[in-house]
């Protein structure tokens, strides 16, 4: 074997005495490592390319080296088993020792950046947020779609500026309710919109509300781009940025012009009603004197042919026919002072001649005037007189009131029934006077239409009270006149119950009268 020896160096398998079993253990085992590591370092040169991003070229490439040239020495191992081919095998362990202390070298220098990589932990917990965070931005976008659409969407037409009142945005609205295109908007001002009915001032305290950044809100009267009128009833505010900076503004205008158009015929068809009635009442109060004439004329003559002043009549129908005669003027005479009282009212014309007097008198005179009327229908007459004082008004007139209360009552209670006639002071301190009766009583839609202008409660032709329907709203015209007020207490078959109130300022004070 010494042919194998070179240099005086003896091969490898001299140490192995030659023996195969060992020599096939070495051969084997340096032949699967040398494979290994040049597998190894083909895989990290192929990684190195196909991954670039996952580290510098010059690591993959020192690695891989040192991976291969470890397989290279171990085919060297093999190969001196044989031939003492050390010198070769030398070379071969130190360029192997070379790229190892030059990988190292890299390594090193690369660890720190090696371990600020994340964890596959803390990649995991990034992901999971991503994905949260993913989940959220699809939400938010879903919200601000919404909230887009119900911008767009919006009834109501929207107009968004700048700080300067140019225009940004508005939505499909304003299209449908001005009339203009939105690109040809965009850029302008809103007083494309302005009516020149509206007053300036309008527009100053708008911007002067806004840009002291409160909210300003209104009807303003626009115009649409054909000319035709546009109500809108507006909300303007400041838009805010994340600096709680103005940014701009923000209208809201919803569509009143049916609500305005319908106020505006209201208004007229009222005005138009209140001339009517005015010169209604003016007429009839300018008629007075016409009308009166004649029947106190008739109610004369009547009243001198029945008692007969110049002579008998002759035949003893002619007296009925002559009662007849002056009981109708009465009553017509009395309607027209009702209608007439009503016009005067309604026109304002009503005039008070205030004098002191002790109410208790007023009622006193009122219930002799109706006892008759009272005995003939069997209605029982009371009076209470808590309150002996005096107060400041129109006699006349306040004792009208007492009469239409006592003859309302009077004629609404059956026979057998009561009539109660009450003097007290009010919780105010003025005078209450109350007229309470035991009749047939009334619902409220009764109440509420016998307080209406010819307002009956039995509205048929067949009615069993006969009566215009002006006694009620008199007495409220004339007690309203005096500054008080009258109200209506009522229940069905239990009777009614009605007061009146005079001011605390229309008591004389200091002092009373004897009852």
């Amino acid at each position: 074997m010494d042919w194998l020896a070179q240099s005086g160096l003896t091969p490898h398998g001299f140490c192995l005495s030659w023996d195969w079993r060992l020599i096939t253990a070495h051969v084997l085992a340096d032949l699967f490592m040398a494979i290994s590591y040049a597998g190894c370092g083909a895989l990290i040169f192929w990684f190195g390319r196909r991954r670039p991003d996952m580290g510098p070229a010059v690591l993959f490439n020192a690695l891989g080296t040192v991976f291969v040239m470890c397989g290279i020495t171990h085919l060297s191992d093999i190969a001196t088993i044989w031939m003492a081919g050390y010198e070769l095998q030398a070379v071969l362990k130190v360029s192997s020792a070379a790229a190892s202390i030059t990988t190292v070298t890299i390594l090193v220098s690369l660890a720190p950046r090696a371990l600020a990589v994340p964890s596959i932990a803390q990649l995991q917990e990034a992901n999971a947020r991503l994905a949260s965070e993913r989940r959220t931005h699809a939400a938010t976008a879903a919200r601000l779609a919404q909230l887009g659409d119900a911008v767009e969407q919006n009834p109501n037409m929207i107009i968004v500026t700048d700080q300067d009142g140019t225009i940004t945005y508005v939505n499909r609205a304003f299209e449908r309710l001005t009339g203009h295109d939105r690109a040809n908007v965009t850029g302008r001002k809103p007083s494309i919109l302005r009516s020149p009915d509206t007053p300036q001032w309008v527009h100053e305290n708008l911007w002067q509300a806004i840009r002291a950044r409160e909210v300003w809100r209104g009807e303003l009267k626009d115009v649409r781009s054909d000319g035709t009128v546009l109500w809108v009833s507006a909300s303007i505010a400041p838009l805010r940025g994340l600096d709680n900076e103005v940014t701009g503004y923000v209208a809201i205008h919803q569509d009143i012009t049916d609500r305005k158009l319908a106020e505006e015929e209201l208004i007229q068809a009222r005005r138009q009603a209140d001339i009517a009635n005015r010169a209604k009442s003016e007429m009839l109060a300018n008629m007075s004197h016409e009308l009166r004439t004649p029947l106190n004329a008739i109610i004369g003559f009547s009243s001198a042919m029945r008692m007969e002043m110049f002579g008998p009549l002759g035949a003893p129908k002619y007296g009925e026919y002559i009662g007849d005669i002056l009981s109708s003027a009465e009553h017509l005479l009395e309607l027209i002072n009702d209608v007439l009282d009503m016009s005067a009212i309604e026109a304002g014309k009503i005039k008070l001649f205030e004098e002191r007097f002790a109410p208790a008198g007023v009622v006193d005179a009122t219930l002799r005037l109706v006892a008759q009327r009272a005995a003939e229908g069997g209605v029982s007459l009371a009076f209470r007189d808590d309150l002996p004082c005096e107060v400041i008004a129109d006699e006349r007139r306040l004792k009208q009131v007492v009469i239409n209360l006592l003859t309302n009552a009077i004629k609404f209670t059956p026979p057998g029934g009561t009539v109660t006639v009450s003097l007290s002071r009010a919780g105010d301190g003025g005078v209450l006077l109350a007229v309470k009766d035991s009749g047939i009583g009334m619902d409220p839609d009764e109440i509420e239409k016998a307080l209406q202008p010819f307002g009956q409660v039995d509205g048929s032709l067949q009615r069993k009270h006969e009566g215009t329907g002006l006694g009620l709203p008199i007495c409220i015209g004339i007690m309203e006149c005096h500054g008080g007020y009258l109200v209506i207490a009522s229940a069905k078959g239990v009777g009614t119950e009605v007061k009146v109130v005079l001011p605390p300022s229309r008591v004389v004070r200091g002092e009373s009268v004897a009852p």
